[in-house]
């Protein structure tokens, strides 16, 4: 144990890109807004756009955000190929753990379907940094998001 504490501290301090962020946000407010601007930029096919802005605020290391980016640029021409273009951005839900994480649910609304996008905030010292994105063409899972409305 003490060796992977020692190797997790070395790590931090010589390696610091591996684990940093260069920008926190002030609230839960410019979170949400700024979830909402990459899902715009997303829904107008400006996917290096959309990655470029998240890329300050995000925890995870460098070699997932390239995945992550590689991917959605990838499935982006298919997913309009199948869904139809774009026809806009919803806020579907925002939920908090206590005063230190928050999750952001936003839709892409297509023209035959939907895409759902998730984004994770923590509040660290530094303010709110973005910990987790991710998102897919699961339309059940935008059930659990929302207040259920019977008809």
């Amino acid at each position: 144990m003490k060796v992977i504490l020692l190797l997790t501290f070395f790590l931090i301090s010589f390696y610091p890109s591996l684990f940093s962020y260069t920008k926190a946000l002030d609230n839960e407010v410019e979170a949400i807004g700024l979830s909402y601007k990459i899902v715009s930029y997303y829904s107008k096919g400006k996917v290096d756009n959309a990655f470029e802005i998240m890329h300050p605020y995000i925890t995870f290391d460098e070699k997932s955000y390239e995945s992550l980016k590689n991917i959605t640029s990838a499935k982006y021409p298919v997913i309009e190929e199948n869904y139809g273009k774009s026809i806009g951005v919803r806020l579907l839900s925002v939920s908090c753990v206590s005063d230190f994480a928050i999750r952001i649910v936003l839709a892409n609304l297509r023209e035959l379907h939907i895409i759902k996008w998730e984004f994770i905030f923590y509040k660290n010292k530094d303010g709110w940094v973005l910990n987790n994105i991710s998102w897919n063409d699961k339309i059940t899972e935008l059930f659990d998001t929302q207040n259920r409305n019977e008809p």
